[in-house]
């Protein structure tokens, strides 16, 4: 199944795998942010995306272009060509499921992938799979491990940059503000986490290529 299109930015429009009839109004929306600089990592977020797509009450899942990005850490950010860049992307999700019961399916992706659970690593520490619920429908949620929006979603242009991607217009519910208008605002601060398209295979479980 392909699932990626190109990496280079603008040059295709995302695939959809699996799609339903837009009038299903039994389906949410959810933007899952997908992030690996360890391992193989095109493989990595193959595979992520394929147990996202056979998750059960996830019907529909559309990926951005994957994009390579400098790794942040205590030291500073450092470089989108260095052995730790992140390849990064977002996966839109037509799904059935809560917010908890997705972010819960989320980390056991995270674990079956290789990822030290979330208590037991350090903040900076590399990692081969980061999956992140930043938006999920209009729904603003402040429970214990569930914050949704992502708190850090309109600092982030590894996580808005693909976004646009997929839904420009896509709406923070707490500032109104569309991912276009946030993604021009970090640009505009000269942010300094700004990447690259990626190309990548087009069969997502094939390993880089060195």
């Amino acid at each position: 199944m392909s699932w990626w299109g190109p990496g280079v930015e603008g040059s295709t429009a995302p695939v959809v795998t699996d799609a339903l009839p837009s009038d299903n109004a039994f389906l949410d929306t959810a933007y899952v942010a997908l992030g690996s600089n360890q391992g193989d990592r095109a493989k990595l977020l193959g595979e992520a995306v394929v147990r996202l797509e056979a998750t059960v009450g996830v019907d529909a899942v559309t990926c951005s272009p994957l994009y390579q990005t400098p790794a942040v850490s205590l030291g500073g950010v450092g470089d989108a060509d260095a052995a730790d860049a992140y390849l990064n992307a977002v996966a839109l999700l037509r799904t059935t499921l809560e917010p908890r019961a997705l972010l819960e399916r989320l980390l056991e992706i995270e674990g079956e992938l290789g990822r030290v659970p979330r208590g037991q690593r350090a903040k900076w520490a590399d990692r081969p799979i980061d999956l992140d619920l930043v938006l999920f429908g209009d729904l603003v949620i402040d429970e214990p491990g569930l914050t949704v929006p992502h708190p850090r979603l309109a600092e982030r242009w590894f996580v808005l940059r693909p976004l646009c991607d997929l839904d420009p217009d896509a709406l923070h519910p707490v500032t109104g503000r569309s991912a276009a208008a946030m993604l021009e605002a970090v640009e505009g601060a000269g942010n300094p986490v700004a990447g690259f398209g990626f190309a990548f295979p087009t069969d997502p479980t094939e390993a880089e290529q060195d």
